[in-house]
């Protein structure tokens, strides 16, 4: 005789916010704030798989009922019956708004129609490499040639304050004022080539996040 099933406790997450910034603070307080993310990420895929990859190893950090649920939401959307986007009041541009506030960007993919893949590996093969490092190699050489074109350094008059080497912030080149994007004031400022060693850890993040660079 087979036991009966134990109804499984259903899952229903609900917020009420006037503006996007009540949203994003709630996110940002929000206890669950990793789980958040993880949950996004997971929407990110079933919204644009192409676009977005969820990586499954993370259902195992996960609350055991989220992971459920998560579940739960794949067998529904199979069904067809509406996109996951369809289920927000705003849409897509909701959906969108959520990837961006979690700091998800689209996957980066090799072209299938120039055979970069495959052209990867061959030569990895020859040359006795693991395909990441040679992609690694690739990108640091493409990184370092646009960067120097597009950015610079300047060093301050005082030390870095967690080393002994000069405090380096990030200039924009096309400033036509000698300042770093991080505001800083301790000035006078030394030019330099573009290095990624930045000792301004601001510079850094905001060079990493131009959206951030105040105006």
């Amino acid at each position: 005789m087979t036991a009966p099933m134990t109804p499984r406790k259903r899952i229903q997450l609900h917020f009420d916010v006037a503006t996007d910034d009540q949203a994003a603070e709630l996110i940002e307080k929000n206890p669950g704030t990793g789980q958040t993310g993880r949950l996004t990420r997971f929407l990110a895929d079933v919204y644009n798989g192409n676009e977005f990859h969820f990586d499954l190893t993370d259902l195992r950090a996960l609350d055991t009922e989220l992971a459920s649920a998560r579940i739960d939401y794949l067998n529904y959307d199979r069904l067809g019956k509406a996109e996951v986007h369809k289920h927000l009041s705003d849409g897509g541009r909701q959906m969108q708004w959520f990837i961006a506030q979690h700091g998800i960007r689209p996957r980066l993919r090799l072209s299938s129609y120039e055979e970069h893949e495959q052209r990867l590996f061959t030569l990895a093969e020859r040359l006795g490499r693991e395909p990441d490092a040679l992609l690694k190699q690739a990108l640091e050489y493409l990184l370092g040639e646009y960067e120097a074109k597009h950015f610079g350094n300047l060093s301050a008059s005082q030390p870095s304050p967690d080393s002994d080497r000069p405090l380096v912030h990030a200039r924009l080149l096309n400033d036509s004022v000698a300042k770093p994007p991080c505001g800083a004031s301790d000035g006078p400022w030394g030019a330099r080539l573009f290095e990624f060693t930045l000792t301004c850890h601001e510079c850094q993040a905001l060079v990493l996040n131009p959206e951030d660079v105040p105006t």
